[in-house]
């Protein structure tokens, strides 16, 4: 009875701990695209030009851009 409780408990915190692990893996897509944002942030004048963002993320870019000349 004891074992088969602690197997219990091992199974539920394995279960537990490697669910946010799990929910943390990234693929290479989500690598590359997070990198291209990134670098395309590093250059408003690119990400502007190229409209690479939309929304409010894409507004800011054309400020900082215009800001800039």
């Amino acid at each position: 009875m004891i074992q088969a409780r602690s197997v219990s408990v091992a199974l539920v915190l394995s279960m537990t701990l490697a669910g946010p692990v799990a929910a943390r893996q990234r693929t290479i897509d989500d690598f590359f695209r997070e990198f291209t944002a990134e670098w395309v942030r590093s250059d408003p004048n690119l990400a502007a030009m190229t409209r690479f963002f939309s929304g409010d993320e894409g507004r800011k870019m054309e400020r900082l851009r215009n800001r800039g000349q």
